[in-house]
């Protein structure tokens, strides 16, 4: 995409979902999308979605590398856990990755060739936790140069790394005509099967942003842990 505007292109994205609700075809290759897709731009019928200023998504880049590196740190740690419950280890401290907790992995007797994974395990923790290190640092850096992000943190719960997360994918709150378009488009909102007058309002559609709905969801986690907050009635 970058490429195409580089060198004097309009960029159009199309809803994939939209789009297919139009022109859906029992036929489907390449040849046959993509004249499908020229006869709807051409008489203005494309349904597209927002496209983000290059600025914002640089910086989506940025967060979406950082949070990939935490899930792969994550899936270590579970993959050691797995680990030491085969062996029916009870671990006796509350956290196994801080300091006693490593110590603990150290000194800990189990057969060698899952001693080996261990230390594979945990090699590649640490060295994932190193590179989220510098990551978290720049994202939590970047709040400065924006008062949008400032006033994001002022609310409990949220802090640098899920400001700046709202701040890139909500990109122009102002495309929004209400809240209820920016908690659909965080894929926030009940989806609803209507039929013959009745209403079912069923599990939340978990369309648009998972990264929007991912930090949202992670901050309402985070304000039920929060005592004595004006926002914990509402989380509960």
């Amino acid at each position: 995409m970058i490429l195409l505007e580089a060198n004097g292109f309009d960029v159009v994205i199309s809803n994939p979902l939209k789009t297919k609700a139009i022109a859906s075809a029992k036929i489907k290759n390449d040849r046959v999308d993509s004249h499908m897709l020229a006869q709807l731009l051409r008489a203005d019928l494309i349904p597209t979605v927002y496209v983000s200023p290059l600025e914002l998504r640089e910086l989506k880049e940025l967060i979406r590398h950082r949070q990939r590196l935490v899930n792969d740190a994550t899936r270590m740690k579970n993959r050691i856990h797995a680990l030491l419950r085969k062996n029916n280890k009870i671990v006796a401290v509350s956290d196994l990755f801080g300091v006693r907790g490593l110590q603990y992995l150290e000194q800990i007797h189990l057969p060698q060739y899952h001693r080996d994974q261990l230390h594979t395990y945990l090699s590649m923790y640490q060295e994932l936790v190193e590179e989220i290190k510098p990551l978290t640092q720049t994202l939590n850096g970047l709040t400065t140069d924006k008062p949008i992000a400032k006033l994001l943190m002022s609310v409990p719960g949220i802090g640098g790394i899920v400001a700046m997360t709202i701040v890139a994918e909500v990109g122009d709150i102002s495309r929004f005509r209400s809240y209820r378009n920016l908690a659909s488009y965080a894929g926030l909102v009940p989806s609803l099967d209507a039929s013959g007058g009745k209403y079912r309002m069923g599990s939340i559609t978990k369309r648009g942003s998972r990264y929007l709905r991912t930090a949202l969801v992670e901050s309402a986690h985070a304000i039920a842990r929060i005592k004595n907050c004006r926002l914990t009635l509402f989380s509960t």
